[in-house]
């Protein structure tokens, strides 16, 4: 039983140390480094790419990838309810390559374009 605690401690710390470093890769280096990779922060926390995973998927319930693509998409909304940032500056500051990827990838997930999610919100 000991073993199992010390263990789920480990795991909670794995996933709060990557919470942390993504959402400060986010912050200060998409625009230069581009979308966050699973491998990064797996590197970062020491961990094997698949081991990394398992452990953020038994603590949250999502895929490294769908975590990260769940700050992302926070991230982005953040960015967008600054009416002074356009929807392609948006799209550099997260780190994708061509702003069309982030329409999509943003349509994806809030079945809006995010110039329609700025007219609602």
């Amino acid at each position: 039983d000991r073993q199992f605690i010390t263990r789920e401690e480990i795991n909670h710390s794995v996933v709060q140390q990557f919470d942390r470093l993504l959402r400060e890769y986010i912050r200060t280096q998409a625009a230069q480094h581009g979308l966050p990779t699973v491998a990064y922060f797996a590197d970062r926390c020491n961990l094997s790419t698949a081991y990394f995973g398992q452990v953020i998927k038994s603590e949250t319930k999502l895929t490294a990838k769908e975590y990260i693509n769940d700050r992302l998409l926070a991230a982005a909304k953040e960015q967008l309810n600054n009416e002074s940032l356009t929807v392609t500056q948006v799209s550099e500051n997260l780190g994708f390559e061509y702003p069309q990827h982030f329409v999509r990838f943003f349509k994806q997930r809030t079945g809006q374009t995010p110039r329609e999610y700025r007219k609602i919100g």
